[in-house]
C-alpha cells in the first residue's frame, strides 16, 4: 500500500513538474516573440524613417513610427536629450515617451523700400522702411545709416496626432497592434520638419 502511494505521489511529482516546464518554455517563448516583434517593429522604422505627407498645399504634414527602448538603450543612444530631461528635473524612471522634432524656417521677403522721415530733436531725419505682412510672416525693418535692423515672426502651429498601427486587417476589421505612429502637421509654408522621432520607454 505504501508502495502504491508512493508512486502515486512520483507520478503527480512529475506531471506537476512537466506542467511547470510547459509553463516555463511557453512564457519563454511568449517572451521571445514579444522580443523579436519589438526588434522588427523597430527595425521597421528606422528603415522607412519619416514619411512625407501633405494635407494642403500651405502645410507640411510628416508621418513616423515610434521606436520602442529599454531605459538603458535609451541612455546609450540620447546622451543630449538625455541631459534635456536632467536639466527639467525630471526622473528617467517617470518618463513613459520622448519625442523630438527639428524644424527649418526659410522665408523669403520682399517688400518694397519707402522713405521716411522721423524727428529728432529739431531735426527731421530721413530713413528707410521695409514692411511684409502676411498670414504667414511679418517683417518690419528699418534702413538707417546703411543698416538693417528688422523682427521677423513666423507664427506656426504644430499638431501632432499619435495613432496605432493594427498588426491584423480583413475587409473593414482591424485588431491587434503592431506599432504606434506619429503624424506631424505645420500650418505654415515656410517651415519645413527636418527630423522627426518618437520613442517609448519601457
Amino acid at each position: 500500500m505504501v508502495s502504491k502511494y508512493k508512486s502515486e505521489i512520483a507520478v503527480v511529482s512529475i506531471i506537476l513538474s512537466l506542467i511547470a516546464v510547459i509553463v516555463w518554455q511557453f512564457n519563454s517563448y511568449c517572451s521571445l516573440k514579444d522580443e523579436r516583434n519589438l526588434y522588427m517593429s523597430n527595425t521597421h522604422a528606422l528603415t522607412i524613417g519619416m514619411e512625407q505627407l501633405r494635407k494642403d498645399s500651405t502645410s507640411q504634414a510628416v508621418q513616423i513610427q515610434s521606436l520602442t527602448l529599454t531605459v538603458d538603450e535609451y541612455r546609450k543612444c540620447s546622451e543630449n536629450d538625455l541631459k534635456t530631461i536632467e536639466d527639467l528635473k525630471i526622473k528617467l524612471k517617470n518618463v513613459k515617451a520622448v519625442s523630438k522634432q527639428v524644424y527649418k524656417v526659410e522665408a523669403p521677403v520682399t517688400a518694397p523700400v519707402t522713405h521716411e522721415t522721423e524727428r529728432v530733436d529739431t531735426l527731421y531725419v530721413p530713413y528707410q522702411k521695409v514692411e511684409m505682412h502676411n498670414e504667414y510672416i511679418a517683417f518690419d525693418g528699418v534702413i538707417r545709416n546703411d543698416t538693417l535692423k528688422a523682427t521677423v515672426n513666423v507664427p506656426i502651429t504644430i499638431t501632432q496626432v499619435l495613432h496605432k498601427v493594427p498588426k491584423h486587417k480583413f475587409l473593414w476589421w482591424t485588431w491587434g497592434c503592431k506599432g504606434v505612429k506619429q503624424a506631424i502637421v505645420s500650418d505654415n509654408p515656410y517651415v519645413t520638419i527636418k527630423y522627426a522621432d518618437y520613442i517609448e520607454l519601457r
